[in-house]
């Protein structure tokens, strides 16, 4: 998983498996490599096929298989998650934003579709609505210390400096996975510019 594109977007978000407009980092879950949709599915083959066009390079095909393959399964949550992970990585955001908002019509308890919506978000600067995501991505996986640096990030740009401090602070307090240290450092670096709280 690659850290950073090069977009002027702050690190890290960490559940994209390829690489996103300036911040993927971390183990997580992730449609992009994931091994497939269950053998009964009418959408299972389509969606194999889109994984192969999109690992091969062939974008817009790629594109329009996983769109054909959420027509085949509209309820599969994995194609839409692949797609927008796609959208994302070649920087289409709005449409991405789009697939995201869509599955959680579907379900809007699909963690993934909430914390890629919330990377979305603060990439298009919609800092409100990214801080929102987050939050949902949270209550849905509360042990999970990856959005916590994004919702910081986000709230930090929104001026409230006492929620990102917070936020900052929970995200070092719970990271703990050693490939992870560049993270913390970067969190330690943000809390030691915010200074003390009021």
């Amino acid at each position: 998983v690659s850290d950073e594109i090069g977009n002027g977007v702050d690190a890290p978000n960490a559940k994209l498996a390829m690489a996103t407009p300036a911040e993927a980092k971390g183990p997580a879950p992730s449609a992009a490599s994931d091994s497939g949709l269950p053998a009964e599915s009418p959408a299972a083959p389509i969606y194999a096929k889109s994984q192969q066009l999109r690992d091969t390079g062939h974008i817009d095909e790629s594109i329009s298989q996983f769109k054909e393959a959420i027509s085949a399964d509209p309820k599969q949550m994995l194609p839409r998650a692949a797609l927008g992970e796609l959208l994302l990585k070649v920087r289409r955001d709005s449409e991405a934003i789009d697939v995201f908002r869509a599955a959680l019509k579907v379900n809007p308890e699909y963690p993934l579709a909430w914390y890629e919506l919330a990377f979305a978000f603060r990439v298009r600067g919609r800092l409100p609505e990214a801080v929102d995501a987050y939050e949902h991505y949270i209550k849905l996986r509360p042990s999970d210390p990856d959005p916590y640096y994004g919702l910081a990030r986000s709230l930090q740009k929104l001026g409230k400096k006492d929620a990102a401090r917070k936020a900052y602070e929970t995200y070092v307090d719970m990271e703990k996975r050693p490939t992870e240290q560049k993270w913390i450092d970067a969190a330690q670096t943000e809390l030691r510019a915010l200074g003390p709280p009021r």
